[in-house]
């Protein structure tokens, strides 16, 4: 027997876009038109086909491929309009916006070449991603509360995502999860922040963090020399306060906190570092401030000098 053939979707309201991530199944694709698809559209694990290929494991044991469902956005023909979807949602008796534009629960997909964009400044999230698997690849977010927020999930991709005014870009927890040739422009609370229980294994590399203000510290002193001093009062371009991280080719405007242990940053290039943690590995890397609440009982910034390092204006 053959296996079923996939589906294409062309869903033309947002109802029917609604119906149509019910319907659809593992190796289908949904075409979405250069529109706008209002609501908060939810992606659960479907029923599988009945006929999927077989692959074996490394232990010799026949598993079947979870094949990922598609959700691919379009432009028009003069480029004017595209694929965006509006978040929909309300706000709570203390006026914080509640509502995300896609909630991944289960199975697997990909979504790509579509805008995701709040109606007001600051509104409602983007996406939630709650499970394992998917690939998220050029996406725009456009002012969001949140971007991207991951929730105690594993090997998601984060691909070419463009995030425009938004106050917290993209949270992250869980285990081997990639954030790559990302642009992150006007953000005004925080860019990337890794927590959560542990960040083991995550990938960032090729992406750059652009801040909405920089304003400087009160004080002129403390740059790494462990003296008590507060960092810059300016967002968060890239928080990390977990262990076993890994850092390329990445420039983080505004101030890097360096919470977590035995990470490595190579080829980076950070303005403000608010560095607490421990046997970390930086290559390459230039960091024009330091900021220690408190002396670090290794040397690293002095191995960090050794691996080729500038530190300092």
């Amino acid at each position: 027997m053959t296996m079923a053939s996939k589906l294409i979707y062309i869903p033309s309201t947002s109802a029917a876009l609604e119906a149509t991530l019910i319907e659809a199944r593992p190796g289908d694709l949904i075409q979405l038109l250069p529109i706008n698809y209002a609501g908060e559209f939810e992606l659960n694990t479907p029923p599988r086909p009945q006929f999927q290929p077989i692959q074996v494991n490394a232990n010799n044991g026949q598993v079947q491929e979870q094949i990922p469902i598609t959700i691919r956005g379009a432009k028009s023909h003069d480029l004017k309009k595209q694929t965006t979807i509006i978040p929909e949602g309300f706000q709570d008796e203390d006026e914080e916006p509640l509502g995300v534009g896609i909630t991944i629960m289960g199975g697997r997909w990909i979504i790509s070449d579509l805008m995701i964009k709040s109606n007001n400044r600051h509104t409602f999230d983007g996406v939630h991603i709650i499970s394992d698997g998917h690939l998220l690849r050029n996406l725009s977010f456009s002012k969001n509360q949140r971007g991207v927020v991951i929730f105690d999930a594993n090997n998601n991709r984060m691909e070419n995502l463009t995030f425009n005014i938004c106050n917290k870009a993209m949270f992250v927890s869980g285990q081997g999860n990639s954030i790559r040739n990302c642009s992150f422009n006007r953000i005004t609370t925080y860019g990337i922040e890794l927590s959560g229980r542990t960040n083991t294994g995550t990938v960032i590399e090729n992406t750059v963090v652009r801040m909405q203000r920089n304003i400087p510290p009160r004080n002129n002193v403390g740059e790494a020399g462990g003296q008590e001093v507060d960092p810059p009062k300016i967002g968060s371009s890239f928080s990390n306060f977990h262990s076993d991280v890994r850092v390329k080719n990445c420039v983080f405007h505004g101030i890097t906190y360096i919470y977590g242990n035995d990470s490595r940053f190579e080829k980076c290039n950070f303005f403000n570092v608010n560095l607490v943690g421990k046997r970390n590995e930086f290559i390459s890397s230039k960091m024009k401030k330091v900021y220690q609440p408190r002396a670090l009982a290794d040397d690293q910034l002095e191995n960090a000098v050794k691996a080729g390092c500038v530190i300092g204006e």
